[in-house]
């Protein structure tokens, strides 16, 4: 009787085996037809959309999210995933749109509005309402949000929301007027604000009222970012370049040139700066985050958009698209899909390619 159980059980481990084998051998076939675990995933995705199609009653803004595409124009949000499946829709009434884009997140709203819209490619995570009007919304690859609207008695107010939609923190701002704001991984967040002739940059804590550092600039700056070492303002005259504390670390002079456009990521940024401000040849030039130049490319084309993905540069100048490394070394070139008015990178860096009424993605090395 013992003997027959241990036959019984001996055959059951070797069924066992049979089958472990013939799942390790399937799975092998899967990845080796698919290129790969990469292209294994993207099969078990489903084929990406290779176009999006949508209505233009005027103004609109577009943005990338994670894999997917969200459309925001004065009547409606539209958002859509890698597969071209639309994931959310919504009728608004907005006079002003606009979207902020962070990896996997993004959100919507109207300048001057009220309401703002936090989504991923799966559709809505929640809405958001300023006491008053909005100024300007930023969110993270994190997904938090740093909400900056006005409020009497303020020269303004800075909100942050986590991913879920709670509202974490709220700094009010004094004499001075605030413009921009971002939150830092998820603890930080730096308060942009003019008064007085000058910038202001104040860093706070998500947890306490008073800033834990703070830099003052004469000149008007643009915009602030973070990045891996610390965060990064642009100006109309320079990249300045600061550290965790806000100390300065580095500049980076424009040297009399124009500013056309710049991209800051977390560990470079880019700038394209003009002879002229309208026409002229045009410098493109990555730097370090300690303000070194990487590379340098001028240009006598008439550029028409440039962006910069966490690999590559794209340049939209009339009837071409240039990819470069950040090393600007030229990788690829081809004709824009007819409309193009702006080329943004997805998180997987491959292009789409925006127009009035349709976006085509556009697969790099292929």
């Amino acid at each position: 009787m013992e003997e027959r159980k241990k036959k019984r059980r001996s055959g059951k481990r070797l069924l066992l085996l049979i089958a472990a084998a013939v799942i390790l051998i399937a799975l092998a076939a899967i990845l080796i037809i698919n290129g790969g675990i990469g292209g294994t995933l993207k099969a078990l995705r489903g084929a990406p959309a290779e176009n999006y199609y949508y209505e233009h009653p005027g103004t609109s803004a577009y943005a990338a999210v994670g894999r997917g595409f969200a459309v925001l124009n004065s009547t409606e949000l539209t958002v859509w995933n890698e597969q071209g499946d639309k994931t959310y829709s919504a009728l608004l009434s907005f006079k002003k749109p606009e979207i902020a884009a962070g990896g996997d997140y993004a959100a919507a709203w109207d300048l001057r509005g009220s309401d703002v819209y936090a989504i991923t490619e799966n559709g809505l995570t929640y809405k958001a309402s300023a006491e008053g009007r909005i100024i300007n919304v930023s969110i993270n690859a994190k997904g938090y949000l740093a909400l900056c609207a006005e409020e009497t008695g303020y020269g303004g107010t800075v909100t942050v929301y986590n991913p879920n939609g709670r509202a974490l923190y709220k700094v009010y701002s004094g004499s001075k007027y605030v413009y921009a704001a971002e939150v830092n991984g998820s603890t930080d967040v730096a308060v942009l604000s003019f008064g007085s002739g000058e910038s202001e940059l104040k860093l706070y804590k998500v947890t306490e009222e008073e800033p834990k550092a703070s830099y003052t600039c004469k000149e008007l700056i643009l915009d602030v970012a973070a990045n891996d070492s610390g965060y990064v303002a642009v100006t109309e005259e320079k990249v300045i370049f600061l550290d965790k504390n806000l100390y300065v670390r580095a500049e980076y002079s424009f040297q009399g040139r124009h500013l056309a456009n710049y991209s800051i990521k977390k560990d470079i940024t880019a700038v394209v700066t003009g002879e002229y401000r309208v026409g002229g040849s045009h410098e493109i030039v990555t730097l370090e985050n300690d303000g070194s130049v990487i590379a340098r490319m001028e240009t006598d084309e008439d550029i028409s958009w440039f962006e910069m993905g966490e690999r590559a540069a794209a340049v939209l100048s009339p009837g071409k698209i240039e990819v470069f490394s950040y090393r600007l070394e030229p990788k690829e070139s081809f004709a824009p899909p007819a409309g193009t008015e702006i080329v943004t990178f997805r998180d997987d860096d491959n292009l789409l390619a925006v127009g009035p009424y349709s976006t085509e993605l556009i697969e790099l090395g292929k």
